[in-house]
């Protein structure tokens, strides 16, 4: 008898053919098709097609690594199409997505610097608060107290802020605790 798991695994699979056959398909098209405008929103397809199959892999983080195949070819692909098309409305999607993937890879610097860039240039952007959130979070793990207290605050701001609400309020309690203990902290080594 085949359980609930079997007919899970076999509509992954399925899902996982049929990105693999639109992405065929896409790919066809692209070679063939003369309008420049409609090439490029198939490469934005083409993208968020391989983000979606990156996204639904069954092997997890742990064992893909931060350097995995996918992983890798998803950040070529994103940094492609900024060059390629630096001025399309489509580019916070790739910013996000490709902060996103520069997060996994454990390079939280770069990661950091397209989610500063996102903010800076889609100020009422959809992901603000996540955005705002990741950037506390990459402070706080950096130390930089004050700029962590300022990003989890910038969230309590933000529309559509209710899912890192909590944990901004939370996390902003914990920043300033941690700022005031490490700015005492020379004072109390001197007197030893």
């Amino acid at each position: 008898s085949r359980g609930l798991g079997d007919v899970y695994k076999r509509q992954v699979m399925s899902k996982a053919q049929r990105s693999a056959k639109l992405a065929a398909l896409y790919q066809n098209i692209l070679t063939l098709e003369p309008n420049q405008e409609v090439r490029t929103k198939i490469a934005y397809r083409l993208v968020q097609i391989d983000t979606q199959a990156y996204e639904q892999q069954e092997v997890p983080l742990t064992q893909t690594g931060k350097n995995s195949q996918s992983l890798l070819a998803l950040v070529s692909s994103y940094q492609g199409l900024l060059t390629r098309f630096p001025n399309r409305p489509e580019n916070e999607e790739i910013h996000y997505q490709l902060a996103k993937a520069l997060s996994l890879q454990g390079k939280l610097d770069e990661s950091l610097l397209q989610i500063e860039s996102i903010l800076a240039n889609y100020p009422d952007s959809k992901y603000a608060a996540e955005l705002h959130f990741r950037r506390g979070d990459i402070y706080y793990n950096l130390q930089y107290y004050t700029k962590a207290l300022t990003a989890y605050q910038a969230v309590l701001r933000s529309k559509n802020s209710n899912d890192y609400y909590v944990n901004s309020v939370y996390m902003s309690g914990w920043t300033l605790f941690l700022s005031l203990i490490h700015i005492s902290e020379p004072t109390r080594q001197e007197a030893i």
